[in-house]
């Protein structure tokens, strides 16, 4: 969505809703931030700290609703994008907050690290793929393929596959009735 938001919207809805990538761009970021933090709401739950949920999401549902009442006035739409994205990401890093103090969490940042590092080169890669000009369509396919494909290979030379994750693909590619012993063993 960061990287093809306007052309998606401009594809799928026409060239009225173009401008929106920005708005959506920044939503969509709130909800990377909490895709990131986990699932400390839950972690909470399970140690029945029901009430610091309910004062988490009350306290950052007020603060959206004043962001709001100050942002839309002064930049519109994107004011009101601005406001749900900083309270979705603020909320989820309180209750990660929480979370790491009733569980040892803990994060591998090396491990995280490299996907980001396989990440960003993709998507530049396949973002200027994108501006050839064979149509919209057959851009974003050739684009979408290249990303996974590149994010793949560097995931692969990055060393990143753990076990479980060796295990998975495994499995995936004996339901697919694929065989890839070279791949598999390359990776273990």
């Amino acid at each position: 969505i960061l990287l093809y938001a306007r052309p998606m919207l401009t594809l799928i809805y026409g060239a009225n809703y173009g401008p929106g990538y920005l708005p959506l761009t920044i939503i969509a970021t709130g909800y990377m931030v909490n895709v990131a933090t986990g699932l400390n709401q839950n972690i909470l739950m399970l140690h029945k700290k029901t009430n610091i949920v309910f004062w988490v999401t009350t306290s950052t549902a007020v603060f959206n609703i004043g962001l709001n009442l100050v942002l839309i006035p002064l930049v519109g739409i994107l004011g009101a994008a601005i406001a749900s994205g900083a309270t979705m990401a603020a909320e989820n890093l309180i209750m990660l907050w929480k979370a790491k103090s009733l569980e040892d969490l803990s994060f591998n940042w090396v491990y995280i690290g490299k996907f980001f590092v396989a990440g960003v080169p993709s998507a530049i890669i396949s973002r200027t793929i994108f501006y050839l000009d064979v149509g919209h369509l057959v851009e974003l396919a050739i684009s979408g393929v290249s990303f996974a494909a590149l994010y793949f290979a560097l995931l692969l030379s990055l060393n990143t596959f753990t076990e479980d994750d060796i295990i998975v693909l495994e499995t995936l590619l004996e339901r697919l009735g694929l065989e890839s012993d070279a791949l598999l063993g390359y990776l273990r």
